[in-house]
Order: structure tokens, then C-alpha cells, then sequence
């Protein structure tokens, strides 16, 4: 991993980690950087984020699939958060990706 792709993805792990009003809107740009590492840092701290927007980026990051699906299921699994609306909006989506991550 290139130095800047690491200084900024320690970064994302410190702000993270001190719970920085900010917090958010960084993962939410993180998840959209085209350096695949960075993003998925981003990915993996909206998925252990208590906070109730995480799971509407790693939704919207499912439905976009700009990274493999398999790996934002990953994170929607094993996150604290489970709002089952959410979920059940995804089984019924025009795309059968959507509907199969979705229903894992």
C-alpha cells in the first residue's frame, strides 16, 4: 500500500476511533475514493459504526456495486445495527445482485 493511501487510511481508523463530530462524512467520502484501499477501510469502519447512517451507506454501496457486493454483505452481517426494513426493501429490488446479498 502506497504511503498516502496509508497515512489516510490510518487517519480514517484515528478520527474514527475518537468519534469525531465528522466521523461520518469522511467514511461516507472514503467509501466513494477510487483507491480501492481506502474505501475499503471506509467500508469496514461504517460496519462497526453504531451510528444508524452506517447502514444507509453500506446499503447504497450495495446498490451502487462500486466494490463487491460480497464484501459490503460482510459488513451489513456482522454490524451492530440491524434495521430490518432496510433488509426487506433489498429482496424486493429490480436487481437479482441486490435481492441475492440482500437475502444472505
Amino acid at each position: 500500500m502506497p504511503r498516502e493511501i496509508w497515512r489516510r487510511t490510518a487517519s480514517l481508523k484515528v478520527v474514527c476511533h475518537l468519534e469525531h463530530p465528522q466521523t461520518f462524512d469522511l467514511l461516507a467520502h472514503a467509501v466513494q475514493d477510487p483507491a480501492a484501499g481506502v474505501a475499503s477501510v471506509g467500508l469496514t469502519l461504517l460496519g462497526t459504526s453504531s451510528d444508524p447512517r452506517a447502514t444507509g451507506l453500506l446499503i447504497d454501496a450495495l446498490i451502487e456495486q462500486r466494490h463487491p457486493p460480497s464484501r459490503i454483505a460482510v459488513h451489513l452481517e456482522h454490524s451492530p445495527l440491524r434495521p430490518v426494513d432496510a433488509y426487506r426493501a433489498l429482496l424486493t429490488h429490480a436487481d437479482a445482485v441486490v435481492r441475492f446479498w440482500g437475502a444472505t
